[in-house]
């Protein structure tokens, strides 16, 4: 069966830090509970409410990384060594391209996709790309595998590991277009595109409150901060618990920053959408458009965690706005998505994004009443 990707020791550590990890969220929890005395005032009443629901929370982010931790360790990468017939075959297409294979493994993830961890070194004087050595394991395999992103980009004289992966059948062109309110020297709204490991790739994007610098600060730091968690390893439902608790002191302001998490996995092809507070999203299909919506409160105050799940195919668009697009009096989105697709815009993501944009701000006439931003993702296929 091969050996695990992660040792039994590393499993028993993680699965430690995730028990103790649950023991907080447990002690928090705890906290939380409210019966009522009594004797207390009303207003005590609720002020003990309001902190126990604050304990609660902080105890469920304990509890997302506790779940993150024994994710990890539950997760079983098969392990093989590459020998017999198959390293020498590897070995002398590699020979060829100047580079010496000292040992390699096949790993297969949780997910059925393959890695490869070969140890090499280059022959001669000169270094190598190892772009060559996942073009000889494409070849070699029949799927197209490249270096791992963090990989180094050359294979030198001196003996070490490189890492190449498998990618998926589909790979994403994107495009953007944005517009500040009227008067406003920078938007209120940012976005981000990511693309994780393991054939993920996803759009963020974050409408502040009201219109200018200070909404712009408060968006950009919900989209820094929804970056840093998925690229740490959370799940969608895991950011969102986390960007909520980060996000509670800006409630008490009225500073309340919307958030749309859309994710594409560049295996399958499912995209699901993740929106709080925030505008429709919308799939563009050929002349066919199709509007998504979760219905989720702002962060903060949705009651459940909910998401829509969709099945792209190659050529079609997922498009995010922000209201300032969605908001437009006397016209419909899907009228303006329709007349976007009719100049043959979305041939191009780009261009696509920028045809709509231009024909929202041309319905605006004198003044743009709010930031506007277009988010478009097209699917390709690499076969």
């Amino acid at each position: 069966m091969g050996n695990t990707y992660l040792s039994g020791y590393g499993k028993w550590k993680l699965e430690n830090y995730a028990q103790a990890l649950r023991d907080v969220e447990y002690n928090f929890t705890r906290f939380g509970e409210t019966k009522r005395d009594p004797r207390e005032s009303r207003a005590d009443y609720y002020y003990r409410v309001r902190s126990g629901e604050n304990w609660q929370k902080l105890g469920e982010r304990f509890g997302d990384v506790a779940t993150l931790l024994e994710c990890i360790a539950g997760e079983n990468y098969s392990c093989r060594k590459i020998e017999g017939v198959d390293k020498l075959l590897l070995a002398l297409l590699l020979r060829r391209e100047g580079i010496r294979l000292v040992e390699g493994h096949k790993i297969i993830t949780g997910r059925g996709n393959r890695e490869y961890r070969l140890l090499l070194s280059a022959e001669g004087n000169g270094l190598i790309a190892t772009e060559e050595v996942g073009e000889v394991l494409s070849g070699l395999y029949g799927k197209r595998i490249v270096p791992e992103k963090n990989s180094s980009l050359f294979v030198g004289k001196m003996k070490g590991e490189y890492l190449f992966e498998e990618q998926g059948r589909f790979f994403v062109s994107v495009g953007e277009a944005g517009v500040p309110k009227s008067g406003e020297k920078i938007s209120g709204d940012n976005r981000g595109f990511l693309e994780e490991e393991k054939g993920r790739f996803t759009m963020i994007l974050s409408d502040g409150t009201g219109a200018g610098e200070e909404a712009g600060k408060d968006s950009g730091r919900l989209v820094d901060l929804a970056e840093t968690y998925l690229e740490a390893g959370f799940n969608r439902r895991q950011t969102y618990g986390l960007l909520e608790g980060m996000h509670l002191g800006n409630y008490m302001e009225n500073r309340m920053p919307t958030l749309d998490l859309c994710e594409i996995d560049l295996f399958s092809g499912e995209c699901v959408m993740a929106k709080f507070g925030s505008a429709p999203g919308y799939i563009v299909r050929k002349n066919k458009i199709e509007k998504i919506d979760t219905n989720n409160l702002l962060l903060g105050y949705a009651n459940e965690y909910r998401e829509e799940k969709r099945m792209l195919e190659e050529g079609d668009c997922v498009v995010l706005l922000s209201d300032g697009v969605t908001e437009l009096a006397g016209i419909r989105t899907e009228e303006l998505l329709q007349d976007a697709v009719s100049c043959r815009g979305k041939r191009n993501p780009a261009a696509f994004a920028r045809a709509i944009l231009k024909r929202a701000t041309t319905h605006c006439k004198e003044t743009i009443p709010d930031d506007m931003t277009v988010m478009v993702a097209q699917m390709m296929s690499r076969e």
